[in-house]
């Protein structure tokens, strides 16, 4: 069925919005932007004309750049005085009964509280009628005049931006349950206080407690508009928005505009074609084709340049104005990409105008210049018999689904009949009203929401003119549409990048790495693998794993153990010194793991491999150490082999724990530079390195110079900067670009060993203590089918929650560990009492319902793709009766341990990383009071698992401790303890002149001492 195309009427709660001058026309209502009459009128007549809704434009400050000062756009009105939007919408919802209300509000102005409460009253008064259009303001006054001593950079404004949409999907969306009001006049309660949350949020911008003072509104999160042009604002609009504005000024440029937001809204799991793009368009209606155009003329005399050019000089935010000619003019528009917005189309040779010394009020030639750079396209001029012929063009479009109408003020008359105007639909019937969410939207959207709104938008111009008189002709400027729409169905394949020409290529000395990854730590170091993969770049190990499990020497070139298997004597390599001049020998190997062991400086990962058989660290001489356990623990060289295992130097550690937490010392082949927080970490070349493992693809000194380590949490971003050149490699590519990325660039995937990402099922306290009712959990949801969705099949599913596919020892025959089987589930959910349904299909036993809290570690554990995993869980399991809440954790609260308590969570998502199935003792050792284990996250005691793991761990018999490692998955398998969902992957994609970047084995960690830049081979 074709699409439908929507219409919003776009304008401004000021005087002069975008069609500057024409206040001054003495038969328009712009004048009266004061009057609510005139704005409800406005309201009254679109809603009979059959439009989805208004939009009211907004800014918080003045134009003040063309001249130097804020006089010519004082003097034109140019959207200064201003009122606030958001007041009009409950006067002109009152008066109206379908038609939509989008208002624009910057994230800088209203803490998200507060804001939060705004947005449900407004949503509440309009019965569900409103929309925010998310914006991050772009006039320095603003800044100024809001506290934040100028307006902030371009990036972090939406860095901002998306934590402040963090806060308000937290406080709209989890703080009070859908069955949170009860309004029980007979016991005298009128909400819950069980069923309404806090939210806990801390973050870097914003720290909110809650709850939300508001009861749900009918929404909950009003429908979410944007419209950012930049890289990172289109980004911003692919992750949250649900109708988007574009401003193509050709099919390319449109084209181009939508492909690039649906890419990246893939990216963040969502449905691209759920998202709307709206087109801004004017149109000129007369009773015929010559009274139209003259209407056109009028409207033009009245057009004010001066207006213009203000409007120009802080909008484009560009100084200095250049006019060049056309060839100029293309080789600029070439550099821009396509839809770049141009300067003026005239000039034959190049003149620059600076905008802040520009004669306010003379110069009129330069003013006009100045005006047709702003100056949007012409309006729609025609007749209506035109127009109809030309419009089913759009009805077919599959990227521009909507047109905002910009009005141009009309003379006065009879009261407007907008009926001829009204949109329609592909059936010729007019179109349904409003942009109220749809029955089908999701009810929870802590994320990147997932619906589009049903309305659509057009372009008015501001304030509300006096009449809107029967149209008869309309140009063809819908013909336009068309050709963007049907452009944007076209596109070719991308060619694929050749690495084989650098295939042979010989290293080359110099040059810095840029690489791309994902999180950034507290600290570069301590115990979680984000820290492992930085700490492998400035220090080195014991001894290293390579494939099969293998272990080969590094900083100890040999190594034996006592016939009790509990004492370990290490050879070191002599010569080797820290990058700060300390030798290292046998007592610095001593200082590490007495400083990993120390409650002051505990390395919890360093802890929880071996601080159940640490016994003592001795120094036999300079060149040997001697390490003692309490009992025999065969896993320990593969321990041994990870990043936190990295000596330092002792007498940086002798600092403490601050001091290396910023500025770490190795003898690795790198050496930190300097750690810039929120953006990257300098790495220089360690000249003197000497210590490469056996492993390595060369000894001595890496051939790069260094690295620059860049955080870049958003995939999209990642990825875009790998795709323009502006990083060299980069980490964790997202799946959706998998395929893409295999044709450009040289990749690598890693599937990481250990436990794999389950649900941890809490065993103690809640809906999961009994066995049958995790069972049923298990097979309640097609979690293979979820994963492959959800990874577009890049990472693969793991149905056993004990150990990951590629770690030794794995028990294949648990590969496919509880397959979906909803019959199996609602058997044993019966057999476990839970036999009544409420209205809403969910379990109910003795009065309670079978809700299960289901926590995630959002941008910890859990990425955008897997945020879409769950939810699809969640709605599998509804099937068998379960009522799952998904509750994001974010980073501050997963590390400070919110979540880490029986009666914190009824499941969360977790992982361990390891190289050795011994990380089963880690993950199952039982927490008892005197020997507490807060790895344990399904808080299940069982003294036969937990002997059968540490016997397996004590063995050297290889096929007993085989036979072991399966008893004790069984074990956990047959409880139910943890279903499986994927495994943790490490990829890599890299430029193709970077060559012999690679991925070590004991748990994915990068590699890049052996990197170099290649140069073609003739």
């Amino acid at each position: 069925m074709a699409a439908r195309l929507r219409f919003n009427a776009f304008t401004m709660n000021c005087v002069s919005h975008i069609h500057h001058g024409q206040w001054r026309r003495p038969d328009t209502r712009q004048l009266d932007y004061l009057d609510l009459n005139t704005w409800v009128d406005l309201a009254k007549t679109l809603e009979r004309g059959k439009f989805d809704a208004i939009f009211l434009a907004d800014v918080i400050g003045t134009y003040d750049v063309y001249g130097g000062n804020r006089d010519v756009a004082v003097e034109e009105g140019l959207q200064t005085p201003v009122n606030d939007p958001s007041l009009l919408i409950p006067a002109l919802a009152y008066a109206t009964k379908d038609i939509g209300f989008a208002f624009t509000q910057s994230i800088l102005q209203e803490h998200p509280f507060n804001y939060a409460r705004r947005l449900s009253t407004l949503d509440h008064i309009t019965n569900g009628r409103v929309g925010w259009n998310v914006v991050t303001s772009y006039l320095e006054d603003t800044g100024r005049n809001l506290g934040y001593g100028g307006l902030p950079p371009h990036d972090e404004r939406y860095e901002r931006a998306d934590e402040y949409l963090d806060v308000i999907y937290k406080l709209l969306e989890a703080s009070w349950d859908d069955d949170a009001v009860i309004k029980d006049t007979e016991n005298g309660i009128y909400a819950d206080p069980a069923k309404i949350h806090n939210i806990d949020h801390v973050g870097k911008y914003f720290d909110v407690v809650g709850p939300h003072v508001s009861e749900p509104s009918p929404q909950r999160t009003p429908i979410l508009f944007q419209a950012g042009a930049s890289t990172r604002g289109r980004a911003f609009a692919a992750k949250h928005a649900e109708a988007i504005f574009i401003a193509g000024r050709n099919p390319q440029g449109a084209k181009a505009h939508v492909d690039e937001v649906k890419q990246n809204a893939a990216q963040y799991g969502r449905n691209p074609d759920d998202i709307l793009f709206y087109q801004g368009l004017s149109f000129v209606v007369g009773g015929t084709e010559e009274e139209a155009k003259r209407k056109k003329a009028e409207i033009d005399e009245y057009a004010s340049t001066r207006g213009y050019a203000a409007h120009f000089a802080r909008r484009h935010r560009h100084r200095r104005l250049p006019v060049r000619p056309r060839r100029a003019r293309r080789e600029h528009r070439d550099e821009q990409g396509p839809g770049h917005r141009q300067g003026p189309r005239r000039g034959r040779a190049r003149q620059d105008v600076d905008l802040r010394r520009a004669r306010p009020l003379g110069d009129r030639h330069a003013d006009r210049r100045h005006a047709r750079a702003d100056r949007r396209r012409a309006p729609a001029v025609g007749r209506r018999r035109r127009r109809r012929r030309e419009r089913h063009v759009p009805r077919h479009a599959r990227v521009l689904r909507g047109l905002r109408r910009r009005r141009h003020p009309r003379p006065a008359g009879p009261r407007p009949r907008p009926a001829r105007v009204r949109p329609r639909n592909a059936q010729g019937k007019a179109h349904r009203r409003g942009f109220r969410a749809p029955p089908e939207r999701p009810s929870s959207r802590r994320r990147a929401p997932s619906r589009a709104p049903a309305g659509l938008a057009l372009h008015l111009p501001n304030p509300p003119e006096r009449t809107m008189r029967t149209p008869k002709t309309l140009l063809p400027l819908l013909v336009l549409v068309a050709g963007l729409a049907l452009a944007a169905c076209g596109g070719s394949d991308s060619s694929s990048g050749n690495a084989d020409e650098f295939a042979d290529a010989k290293p080359v000395k110099g040059g810095t790495i840029s690489y791309g990854h994902e999180q950034e730590p507290p600290c570069l170091i301590g115990g979680w693998v984000q820290q492992a993969y930085i700490q492998r770049q400035f220090s080195d190990s014991l001894v290293s794993q390579v494939e099969e499990g293998e272990i080969v020497p590094w900083l100890a070139t040999d190594w034996k153990v006592s016939e009790d298997q509990k004492t370990w004597t290490f050879t070191l390599k002599d010569g080797v010194k820290f990058t700060d001049g300390t030798p290292f020998d046998a007592e610095a190997v001593k200082t590490n793991f007495e400083t990993w062991l120390n409650p002051k400086s505990l390395n919890p990962t360093v802890d929880a491999y071996i601080g159940e058989y640490y016994k003592s660290s001795k120094v036999i001489d300079d060149t040997t150490f001697e390490l003692t356990l309490t009992k025999p623990y065969s896993p320990l060289l593969s321990a041994l082999s990870q990043g936190y295992f990295g000596i330092l130097s002792p007498k940086q550690l002798a600092k403490g724990p601050e001091a290396n937490c910023e500025q770490p010392i190795g003898t690795g082949p790198f050496i930190v530079k300097k750690w810039n927080r929120g953006k990257n970490i300098e790495f220089v070349k360690n000249p003197d390195y000497n210590s490469a493992p056996q492993n390595a693809k060369h000894q001595g000194p890496a051939y790069v110079d260094g690295i620059t380590w860049k955080f870049l949490g958003d995939q999209t971003l990642r990825y875009g900067s790998l795709t323009s050149g502006e990083s060299n490699v980069i980490y964790n590519v997202p799946t959706v670009n998998w395929k893409d990325a295999k044709g450009k660039f040289q990749v690598q995937q890693y599937i990481t060993p250990g436990r794999p990402v389950t649900f941890s099922l809490n065993t103690a306290q809640g809906v999961f203590t009994d066995k049958k009712v995790r069972q049923a959990f298990g097979y309640a949801a097609d979690r293979k089918a979820a994963v492959e969705s959800a990874f577009n099949d890049v990472i693969p599913y793991n149905g056993n929650g004990s150990l990951s596919q590629s770690t030794p020892d794995y028990d294949e025959s648990l590969a496919d560990a509880y397959p979906h089987d909803v019959a199996k589930a609602n058997q044993l959910l019966d057999e476990a009492g839970w036999t009544e349904k409420n209205a809403e299909g969910i379990r109910t036993k003795n009065g309670k319902t079978l809700t299960a809290k289901v926590v995630y570690p959002a941008g910890s554990v859990v990425s955008a793709e897997g945020v879409t995993l769950l939810q699809n869980v969640q709605e599998q399991a509804k099937e068998a009766g379960f009522d799952i809440k998904l509750v994001p954790s974010s980073p501050s609260e997963t590390f400070s341990g919110k979540y880490s308590t029986p009666d914190s969570y009824d499941a969360i998502t977790w992982y361990w990383t390891s190289p050795t199935a011994g990380v089963l003792y880690i993950v199952w050792r039982q927490n008892l009071k005197d020997r507490p284990n807060g790895n344990n996250s399904s808080f299940y005691n069982n003294p036969k698992l937990e002997d059968t793991i540490e016997a397996a761990n004590s063995t050297q018999d290889e096929a007993e401790q085989q036979k072991l490692y399966a008893e004790a998955q069984q074990l956990i398998n047959e409880e139910a303890a943890a279903i499986g969902i994927y495994t943790q992957t490490t990829s890599l994609a890299s430029q193709p002149e970077l060559r012999d970047v690679w991925i070590e084995n004991s748990q994915g960690e990068p590699v890049f001492h052996d990197a170099f830049f290649a140069k073609k081979q003739p």
